[in-house]
C-alpha cells in the first residue's frame, strides 16, 4: 500500500499545477475566490489529508481507490478549465 501514495498524488499536483497556471495566466490573480485558486487550494489539501492519514495508518482498505478517482476527477476539472475561454 505505500508504494501507491506516489502515484495517487500525481493526478492531485497536476490539478494543482494547471489551476495555478490558470489563476496566474488568465485569471491574473485577481481574487482567491475564483475557481481556479479555489480548485488549486482544494486539490493540495485533500492530498495533504491522504498523505497525513497514510502516515498515521488510519486509511480504510479501500481510500486509494477512492482518493484516485477524487484526484482523476480533480484534474479533469484543471484540465477543463485551463482550456476554457
Amino acid at each position: 500500500m505505500a508504494d501507491l501514495h506516489t502515484f495517487i498524488i500525481i493526478p492531485f499536483l497536476l490539478a494543482f499545477l494547471f489551476s495555478v497556471k490558470r489563476f496566474y495566466f488568465r485569471d491574473n490573480a485577481g481574487s482567491i475566490f475564483r475557481m481556479s485558486f479555489l480548485l488549486a487550494f482544494g486539490s493540495m489539501l485533500i492530498a495533504g489529508v491522504y498523505l497525513v492519514f497514510g502516515a498515521l495508518n488510519m486509511l480504510p482498505e479501500y481510500s486509494a481507490l477512492v482518493f484516485g478517482i477524487v484526484g482523476l476527477i480533480c484534474l479533469g476539472l484543471a484540465v477543463w478549465q485551463a482550456f476554457q475561454l
